[in-house]
């Protein structure tokens, strides 16, 4: 079976945040493979920090 562990931060569009955050969200998730012995976590590789998602982004939109 493989399930999916998806935390995330989503920032409610109130007064205590600002304003260009309102609305935002973000999800890291993880594929994790159960099994009768130890799981796997499947998405091990997949980019999880800022600097790699902005590195990513950047490369992606010269593509265009």
């Amino acid at each position: 079976m493989v399930i999916t562990i998806e935390p995330g931060i989503y920032v409610p569009p109130v007064p205590q945040f600002p304003k260009q955050y309102h609305s935002m969200g973000i999800r890291i998730e993880d594929e994790v493979l159960v099994s009768e012995k130890d799981p796997v976590v499947l998405t091990m590789a997949a980019p999880k920090e800022v600097r790699l998602f902005t590195f990513l982004i950047n490369y992606l939109l010269r593509l265009e």
